[in-house]
């Protein structure tokens, strides 16, 4: 069976970018281009470092801030309620988080295992407008 990868979706009141496949157990979003695989405009509050989003060998994920500084809003899958998350956290692929504020760019854990559904993923897979945020 084929090794799973990660996505992370915009939601879409944030256009639905899908961005992916992450091969890699370890995703940094942030807005230094230099150390983060999406990043994001500054001007949106974004740190340089903002968050890690780790997968497990079980497929679970860690979801870890860089700095306590970095507010981060994770909602379970199916929640409308956010918590804020200041110390690494463990999620699952369904849950989302958001970055800066509950209401600031939030993104949805996707994992797929399947190579047909991968492909067909990572072709829907665009670059955001940054501008509509």
């Amino acid at each position: 069976m084929a090794r799973p990868v990660t996505f992370l979706q915009l939601t879409p009141e944030f256009g639905g970018t899908k961005f992916g496949p992450f091969e890699a157990s370890e995703i940094r979003l942030g807005s230094d281009p230099g150390s983060s695989d999406i990043t994001l405009p500054e001007t949106l509050g974004v740190a340089s470092q903002h968050v890690k989003v780790l997968r497990q060998q079980d497929n679970s994920f860690i979801l870890a801030p860089v700095d306590r500084a970095a507010p981060i809003f994770h909602y379970r899958a199916g929640s409308a309620r956010p918590k804020q998350v200041t110390a690494p956290l463990a999620v699952a692929a369904g849950d989302s988080f958001s970055l800066v504020t509950p209401e600031g760019p939030r993104f949805v854990l996707l994992s797929e295992q399947d190579p047909k559904a991968i492909k067909a993923v990572a072709a829907e897979s665009s670059g955001p407008d940054w501008s509509r945020l």
